[in-house]
């Protein structure tokens, strides 16, 4: 009879480290996480049980503020029994190399994972032996699962960009918009923009594009918090800035006025802990926000005019993107419709014209009708 169990030899294999989740019954995707526990034993054994068991972990760090100790939250458990004895005693199982085929279910939509630098979700497979004079046996592999995102049915997205125009107390006339308020993990996207002076008295010196990610962080409040501050939860907000590029224009190519185009890309990093996608739950809130910074110069070079806008959006994850390894391959998301010129003006696009129907950060200035 086997007493040592290092002299056991484990290997829990996942079918796939990455699962999406579908809400729909795609035959694409299996809403199910599979694999194999393979078991060597060298001699017989006295064993209670094997299982395998999904579990959730959610870890929020200290603020040093509202939230004074690291938390962690247990967020989804199932479990699933691979051998036993119908009496639920221990059982000996003789020498030999034994594969336990596994299947645990999940649910239509999941709480994602998220492994960016503020909060982690993480789940976890662990196949456990149960043994009644020893500690138990666990082996554990790393699993991630994400939502399969709906907008992204046939690979079209239909939205019309989003698009913010207004302007300034110095009457510069402006338009910025995004291709899509859905953007996937680690792509690349283009910003485009549009400004018009009332006058050749003011250019444009440069432009400034930032990813901004927030965090907002729900959690219960502990005994102390609660009687002091006569309140049940507390909330902790952070901030983090995902992406951001300056521009400065080539002041020999930049004419006075009146009007100026230009596409700026925006390249979100292809990095799992750099940053996170959106999330909307009970405890955990992530937004995203573009914000484009203009400034103008008058003809001394002397700031005049700033101009800051902001558009909010959501990053998601898509199997697109996320390979079963982790890497992430972002893709070009391309925005096939301009935004309309400033009111009263009329735009001159070289796209019109341009055969390859590329645009360089900086187009050229605008003619007025």
């Amino acid at each position: 009879m086997m007493f040592f169990k290092d002299t056991a030899r484990y290997d829990l294999r996942l079918d796939q480290s990455t699962i999406f989740v579908s809400q729909s019954q795609n035959a694409e995707f299996t809403n199910s996480i599979t694999g194999k526990f393979c078991v060597s034993l060298p001699g017989l054994a006295v064993i209670k049980r094997i299982k395998v068991r999904l579990t959730g972990l959610l870890k929020i760090p200290r603020d040093g503020c509202m939230i004074a100790d690291d938390r962690e939250c247990l967020t989804f458990s199932k479990s699933q029994t691979l051998a036993s004895s119908k009496t639920l005693d221990s059982f000996r199982l003789p020498a030999g190399t034994y594969e336990f085929v596994f299947s645990i279910p999940l649910a239509t939509e999941m709480f994602e994972t998220v492994t960016g630098p503020s909060n982690n979700h993480t789940y976890q497979v662990d196949a456990i032996v149960e043994h009644r004079y020893w500690r138990n046996t666990v082996i554990s592999q790393p699993v991630r699962i994400y939502n399969v995102p709906d907008l992204e049915a046939n690979d079209i997205l239909l939205e019309i960009p989003p698009t913010v125009e207004g302007q300034s107390d110095q009457n510069i006339q402006y338009c910025i918009s995004m291709p899509n308020s859905d953007i996937p993990f680690g792509s690349t996207f283009f910003v485009d923009a549009c400004f018009a002076a009332p006058a050749k008295d003011a250019k444009l010196s440069a432009i400034t594009i930032t990813v901004v990610e927030k965090h907002i962080i729900k959690v219960q409040a502990t005994a102390v918090q609660a009687s002091l501050h006569n309140v049940h939860n507390i909330t902790s907000t952070k901030a983090l800035t995902v992406f951001t590029e300056r521009t400065e224009l080539a002041q020999e190519s930049i004419s006075m006025g009146p009007e100026w185009r230009l596409s700026q890309p925006v390249r979100l990093p292809q990095n799992l802990k750099a940053y996170s996608q959106s999330i909307s739950s009970r405890t955990i809130n992530i937004t995203h926000s573009l914000i484009l910074n203009a400034e103008f110069q008058d003809e001394n070079g002397q700031a005049v005019v700033k101009i800051a806008e902001t558009i909010p959006f959501s990053i998601y994850m898509t199997p697109g993107v996320i390979r079963d390894d982790g890497s992430v391959h972002g893709k070009v998301v391309e925005n096939n419709r301009d935004p309309p010129p400033p009111y009263g003006c009329h735009t001159f696009d070289p796209r019109l014209f341009e055969p390859t129907g590329s645009l360089s950060k900086y187009v050229g200035a605008c003619a007025l009708l």
